[in-house]
């Protein structure tokens, strides 16, 4: 799609048509064009210089919630962090929908990210200030998602000095919460270093240490889910290289998780769950997806519907 290359014209979607209508087109497009989660934050810094603040109430959740990150990037580039605590109140409000919260502050993560020049221990530190752990450990994924994904790219102005060809850097480097915060995102840049072999990915993860074990495998997981869209059987294989069976759980979770972010999604992950054979991963599957359900189905009658869909022997795990 043309909206993919060209800044102009994808600023006269978002100007003409709106942020959530142009997202929605991205995230249409990304079967052919691939991942639309970096253009949606182009989306996002563009909307919000159209729409100031308002950007954040027009967009939409599609492509990873891109448009929100972006927006919230380019408001920190505006105003500065002076009122950190406040902003984080304006943009992400005080609902109950724990997905769409922890969404929203990790996009907060992405501007303090931008906004600190790409300096990792000072977008950390922002994030400390956040009242509530759920929030701290949300703006630290945005963080260290920007510092691999945007980083490197110089989009913002700058680049980040806080990676190496070492897998494991700049975890290794961290201490406390931080470290399975970071490596929840670090396999995006072992899938870099290893030219997106994921068997050296899984022997990457499983050198981690033991209180990160999870969200690196989690993290290999949606690094699949995000190179197999919409080929599940791809996925299930490719955490086959896992060979710890705990961790191969995990791994299938982060990689079903990533194919439901919304709910054109559904289909996929229940399929993703029907090919499964292991009953702990099949279970684990179906648990994580109804969870997900919970958060995007606000009207009861379409939880229903999706609930019946799921295999008899697993439709408890639904309310």
């Amino acid at each position: 799609s043309s909206l993919f290359e060209d800044d102009a014209l994808l600023e006269a979607f978002v100007e003409r048509y709106g942020p959530a209508a142009t997202v929605e087109l991205l995230s249409a497009a990304s079967v052919q064009a691939g991942d639309c989660h970096e253009r949606a934050h182009d989306l996002g810094r563009i909307a919000y210089g159209l729409f100031g603040a308002a950007a954040f109430s027009l967009s939409g959740h599609e492509c990873q919630s891109g448009g929100y990150h972006g927006a919230t990037e380019a408001l920190f580039r505006h105003r500065g962090t002076a009122e950190l605590e406040e902003d984080v109140v304006a943009i992400c409000g005080s609902g109950s929908n724990a997905f769409f919260r922890h969404q929203c502050v990790h996009g907060i993560g992405h501007g303090l990210m931008a906004w600190t020049s790409y300096e990792l221990l000072k977008g950390l530190a922002l994030c400390d200030k956040l009242s509530g752990e759920a929030d701290s450990q949300s703006c630290y994924s945005g963080v260290f998602m920007e510092n691999v994904v945007g980083g490197l790219t110089g989009s913002m102005g700058h680049y980040t000095e806080y990676l190496s060809d070492d897998p494991h850097y700049p975890c290794n480097i961290l201490t406390g919460p931080h470290v399975a915060a970071c490596y929840f995102y670090q396999t995006s840049r072992m899938v870099q270093l290893f030219g997106g072999d994921f068997a050296r990915v899984a022997e990457a993860c499983a050198e981690a240490p033991a209180e990160a074990a999870l969200t690196c495998f989690q993290s290999m997981g949606r690094d699949v889910g995000g190179a197999t869209r919409g080929r599940p059987e791809e996925a299930i294989a490719l955490c086959g290289h896992v060979v710890d069976a705990g961790n191969r759980r995990d791994c299938l979770v982060g990689a079903v998780q990533d194919s439901f972010w919304d709910t054109g999604g559904a289909d996929l992950a229940l399929r993703f769950c029907g090919l499964l054979d292991a009953p702990s991963e099949k279970g684990a599957c179906y648990e994580t997806v109804v969870e997900r359900a919970l958060s995007l189905y606000e009207a009861a009658d379409e939880l229903h519907e999706f609930c019946q869909r799921i295999e008899s022997a697993h439709r408890g795990r639904c309310p």
